[in-house]
């Protein structure tokens, strides 16, 4: 099996429209439910606001991110959901890490990404963690591998098997800890 990395919009249109293809990972918000068949839950996602730790900004309820100007991802889920919530104030970028570079520079206030995603772009452009902080909460989902619809149904069976043995003999949690990521686990059946 060929493995592609591509940025999200494209990656999310070839899984959509070419047989035998996969997105990993991403959310099943009920919008996506009948455009793919589903393998999971692989783990639990927050999604949150970080902002620089240096600026003090203090978000208690998620209005109060409507007065700020915020990075996200082009054509992601959580901007998209940042959207139907009425946020018209968002500053999309072409991928995660120009998004959080925007962040470093002061080019915008608030970040909104997933709590695994600065840990990722860290270790990968060497910027320091120490410098943001989360601020607010927004909501929580589940990751998934989205098939195209064409896919065959024992496909589907097969890899669902094999995901819930691999949970079940304690290989994820394995896999989690050593990465650092055991708290976005999930409760498997």
């Amino acid at each position: 099996t060929d493995i592609k990395t591509y940025p999200w919009k494209r990656g999310y249109s070839i899984a959509l429209n070419e047989k035998n293809t996969c997105l990993f990972s991403t959310t099943r918000p009920t919008q996506r439910e009948y455009e793919f068949k589903w393998v999971g839950p692989l783990a639990e996602k927050r999604y949150v606001f970080y902002a620089l730790k240096k600026n003090h900004i203090k978000i208690d309820k998620l209005e109060d991110a409507k007065k700020l100007n915020i990075a996200v991802q082009m054509g992601g889920a959580s901007a998209d959901a940042l959207e139907v919530m009425g946020f018209k104030n968002l500053d999309p970028a072409i991928a995660p890490e120009h998004s959080m570079k925007k962040l470093y520079k002061g080019r915008t206030t608030l970040w909104y990404t997933s709590i695994a995603t600065p840990l990722i772009l860290a270790k990968r452009t060497g910027l320091d963690l120490n410098k943001i902080e989360e601020v607010f909460v927004v909501k929580k989902s589940k990751l998934y591998v989205a098939f195209n619809v064409a896919t065959a149904d024992e496909v589907i069976r097969k890899w669902q098997g094999a995901l819930d043995k691999l949970y079940k003999d304690g290989t994820v949690r394995v896999i989690f800890e050593k990465y650092g990521f055991a708290s976005m686990m999930t409760k498997k059946k």
